[in-house]
């Protein structure tokens, strides 16, 4: 595999694992994708393909989200599985 194939498909891995972390904290908020996606002043489609990994999100809209579920963004961007380690409100 050539150099960059590989670093497509890392960073493909991480956009899916940012898209499960966003769907994690979500779950755990206890927040429809409708209401996430209001706080976060983005459409609701941009989300669940976010949530995806299909999406790239700008720092601006990774800031937003991140503020709309009340966590860091540094929380964000962690790679813990699951519900595991997620910040309280």
């Amino acid at each position: 595999m050539n150099k960059v194939r590989a670093q497509r498909q890392l960073a493909l891995r991480q956009l899916r694992v940012l898209g499960q972390r966003i769907r994690d904290i979500r779950h755990v908020r206890q927040l429809s994708q409708e209401e996430l996606a209001a706080r976060a002043s983005i459409h609701v489609t941009y989300l669940s393909a976010l949530e995806c990994g299909k999406r790239n999100p700008s720092l601006a809209i990774f800031f937003s989200i991140a503020s709309a579920l009340r966590v860091t963004p540094a929380d964000l961007l962690q790679s813990t599985p699951r519900a595991r380690n997620i910040p309280s409100d």
